[in-house]
C-alpha cells in the first residue's frame, strides 16, 4: 500500500524515530493503538495530510514523503495507522493559503445536513459578500450539525485575531464531518480546496 509520511526538517519525527530513504521504519511499541509507540501515523494523500495535521499535533512538519507499507492497521478516516513503512521519494507538501482553510471548513460542514441560514452564510462567505464577525456567529448559532459548522463559524470570526494560530479548527470541522458520514471524501475535499481560488483576492 502507498501512503504519506509527513516530518520534521531533519526526517524526524515524535521522540526523535529516524527516517530514511530506502529503509524501512517499524512502530516499536506492541500494542496497536493511535498515539502511542505501537503505530505509525500516515495519511492518504499529501493534500489530505495538509489539512489534518493540525488535528494531530505534526503542524510543524514540514516534509512529505511516499511511503510503502504492509497492511493497513489502523484508519479513522483522518489519518491511517501501520506497523512498519518504508519512504520512498519526498513529494511536495502542499501549502493552503488561510482562504482555502475557511473553504475547506466550510465545505466540510456542508457534507452534512445544514439550516438554510448556514447555507446562505456559505454561499455569502465564498463569493466574499459577506466575511463579518457578526454574520459568522449568528450562522455558526444557527447551524445543524453545530460542532462542525461552529469549527468553520469560529475560525473564520477570529482569523484576524489569530490567523495562522487558529488551523486546527478545519481539520476539527473535517474531522466531525468524516465521523457523522463516513462516505465523506477528505482527499477530494482537500484538493478541491487547493484547487479553489479566493474571489476577493482575484480581484
Amino acid at each position: 500500500m502507498i501512503a504519506y509520511k509527513l516530518t520534521d526538517e531533519k526526517m524526524q519525527t515524535r521522540g526523535g524515530c529516524q527516517w530514511a530513504l530506502g529503509e524501512t521504519t517499524r512502530a516499536k511499541g506492541k500494542v496497536f493503538k493511535p498515539y502511542t509507540d505501537g503505530c505509525l501515523h500516515l495519511y492518504e494523500s499529501p493534500e489530505v495530510a495538509a489539512f489534518m495535521a493540525p488535528l494531530h499535533g505534526v503542524e510543524n512538519y514540514t516534509r512529505c514523503f511516499r511511503v510503502r507499507t504492509g497492511r493497513r492497521i489502523l484508519n479513522d478516516g483522518t489519518k491511517i495507522g501501520v506497523r512498519s513503512a518504508t519512504p520512498l521519494k519526498e513529494v511536495p507538501l502542499p501549502r493552503p493559503t488561510l482562504e482555502q482553510w475557511v473553504y475547506f471548513a466550510i465545505q466540510a460542514s456542508l457534507k452534512l445536513p445544514q439550516s438554510l441560514t448556514y447555507e446562505a452564510w456559505a454561499d455569502d462567505w465564498k463569493s466574499g459578500r459577506d466575511r463579518s464577525y457578526a454574520s459568522a456567529c449568528a450562522a455558526a448559532y444557527r447551524a445543524d450539525a453545530r460542532p462542525a459548522a461552529w469549527s468553520a463559524s469560529a475560525y473564520i470570526a477570529t482569523e484576524a485575531a489569530f490567523r495562522a494560530a487558529i488551523r486546527d479548527a478545519p481539520a476539527y470541522a473535517a474531522a466531525h464531518a468524516k465521523r457523522v458520514d463516513p462516505t465523506i471524501d477528505l482527499h477530494a475535499l482537500a484538493c478541491e480546496a487547493l484547487a479553489w481560488e479566493d474571489p476577493v483576492g482575484a480581484k
